[in-house]
């Protein structure tokens, strides 16, 4: 018997009634160990099954598991009456595991001597072998009305040993109480067949006549259907329908006589299509806001429409063939790849874990400026894959950006910020060919109202003149040397500042274009202009610079500040 027969509990089982046995859960039952090793034994069971039939007791030959080889060892229970049955069955359950060689039996003794008994469904009267697992035994016993003894006989020959052999509580009836017999019960395997039906044999068989033989499948833990299986002799067959792709199906056989019901082992399988193979990286290494990944096709007479790429569970791309983009987030992406079929979707891939390097802007330095600057921002980042002449970045309305890359990971960026320009922080704006990277809130446009301006007379030099001109200014240098620019034919020698002024030496080319120009200061940072510088000619008087025999000196105010103090601020610490 290869399938764990259920029989029915008393009140249950109609024309079956319960004359008596004995409770192994809770003592021996009196029973008595002999033979030649005497290694049966009752109590707490611990090898083989694990435990008892009924409990954690019961009688076993080694109650550890294992047992002696060659010797005949044998279990009796005596005193059994069956008087006034009509049709007297013992039912037990065992559970055995014998080597090759070793055997298993049962005898009864009326007071006429031992006879071994075949059991109901067994062809021979010992066994041997796995039992795979609890199962039930029935023995008829109408010939045997008289109060007699029952004896389990083990037999092992000089070699080798197994589990062991475990017994539950016996028990006699009056009646029908032999449950039908499933001995075989096809064991489906997953399909992609998902339009066909699935066909389920069984061999079944009873020792009076079956009533029915029953399939009983489930879909995705769904309410179980029961489909009548036909048959002829103890052959039977049923099939379950086709599904769509991804259906798990749970089934049994159940098998009823008059009285008793038995019910197979459940076999699981599934509905699906095939899932691609191969999914890798289709790179030397996994840079960017996206990865690309490629497949290989699934193995399938189904067609394939498209795929479908999931990144932890979600669907982040779309392809119709064995390749696509996939966007990361910079942690641990676990990607999938499902195939589409025209019958539904197949199952996922094996997944591939990444962890890529995403472009990331670190900082601006310096981060903030106010409407009407003129600043230069030190660019850093981690895996930009900057490239001159490829890169393009915006700090939103109000503010235009050019770019000098540095290197690939950092960069100067030229940037002029209009009057009108509202105040606030911004998101930096990467767009590389590696794809677009946003630092957020990576620069501060300031407060209008707080901007250093510069406010002067007008300057003016004659042409062939050399002169120090002497600039005031509120705040603080990034530099002792600034550069000043004061245009084309102008000559400046030397800058210095300290203690709130700029001094800076000049000469005026003989051939300087008359006429006014803007004078720049640059500290480093930030560019500041506003002062006009007039080139009057060589004859004409003026009040600025002197010539070298009669130095005059000019002085410029700077109001509010000329400079802002660099400050680095990494990207994760704005506001």
């Amino acid at each position: 018997m290869l399938w764990l027969a259920l029989l029915l509990a008393p009140g249950q089982a109609g024309a079956a009634a319960l004359l008596g046995g004995l409770d192994f859960a809770a003592g021996d039952g009196s029973c008595v160990s002999e033979g030649e090793t005497a290694q049966w034994s009752w109590g707490a069971i611990t090898g083989g099954p694990g435990s008892g039939f009924d409990g954690a007791n019961g009688w076993a030959l080694n109650l550890g598991g294992g047992y002696l080889n060659d010797t005949v060892d044998t279990l009796t229970c005596s005193g059994i009456d069956l008087s006034g049955a009509t049709r007297p069955v013992l039912v037990f359950h065992q559970w055995f595991d014998l080597d090759l060689g070793d055997t298993a039996s049962i005898q009864v003794d009326d007071g006429s001597g031992w006879q071994t008994l075949t059991p109901v469904y067994m062809s021979a009267p010992e066994w041997s072998g796995y039992s795979g697992g609890w199962v039930a035994t029935y023995v008829e016993l109408e010939a045997f009305a008289a109060p007699f003894a029952l004896r389990w006989v083990f037999t092992a020959d000089a070699s080798g040993v197994g589990a062991g052999w475990f017994l539950g509580s016996p028990s006699w009836w009056d009646g029908d109480a032999i449950a039908p017999d499933i001995e075989s019960v096809d064991q489906l395997t997953d399909t992609e067949d998902v339009n066909l039906p699935q066909t389920v044999n069984a061999q079944v068989r009873d020792d009076t006549a079956l009533v029915d033989v029953l399939l009983r499948y489930s879909l995705d833990g769904g309410a179980p259907v029961d489909v009548q299986m036909t048959g002829s002799g103890d052959g039977y067959s049923a099939s379950i329908p086709g599904q769509r792709a991804d259906t798990t199906v749970v089934y049994q056989v159940v098998a009823r006589d008059a009285e008793n019901e038995s019910v197979s082992d459940a076999v699981t399988f599934r509905f699906y299509l095939p899932a691609p193979q191969d999914l890798h990286l289709d790179a030397e290494r996994a840079i960017g806001h996206t990865v690309p990944l490629a497949w290989s096709a699934p193995g399938s007479t189904h067609l394939v429409s498209g795929y479908r790429v999931y990144r932890d569970g979600d669907l982040v791309a779309e392809s119709s063939g064995p390749s696509a983009e996939a966007p990361v987030t910079g942690g641990l992406d676990t990607f999938t790849v499902t195939a589409v079929y025209g019958d539904g979707q197949g199952d996922a891939s094996e997944p591939l874990d990444l962890v890529a390097a995403v472009p990331t802007v670190i900082g601006l330095d310096p981060d903030e400026g106010w409407p009407g600057d003129h600043v230069r921002l030190q660019l850093t980042g981690e895996y930009l894959l900057l490239a001159d002449g490829d890169v393009t970045a915006s700090l939103g309305d109000g503010v235009s950006v050019s770019v000098e890359v540095r290197d690939v990971d950092s960069a100067v960026l030229d940037v002029e910020i209009d009057d009108g320009a509202l105040a606030g922080p911004r998101d930096l704006t990467l767009s590389t060919a590696s794809g677009e990277t946003v630092g957020a809130m990576a620069f501060t446009v300031l407060d209008g109202a707080d901007r250093p301006r510069l406010v002067a007379e007008d300057i003016t030099l004659h042409q062939g003149e050399e002169a120090t001109v002497t600039f005031s200014y509120v705040g603080e240098m990034a530099t002792s040397t600034p550069g000043v620019d004061m245009g084309e034919d102008i000559v400046v020698q030397s800058v210095s500042a300290s203690a709130g002024t700029v001094s800076v030496t000049c000469a005026v080319s003989g051939a300087a274009a008359l006429g006014d120009r803007t004078v720049v200061v640059d500290d480093g940072v930030r560019l500041f202009d506003g002062v006009t510088l007039t080139v009057l000619n060589s004859t004409t008087q003026g009040t600025g610079c002197a010539s070298t025999s009669a130095p005059a000196a000019v002085s410029l105010a700077l109001v509010g500040g000329l400079l802002i103090r660099r400050r680095k601020r990494a990207h994760s610490s704005k506001r």
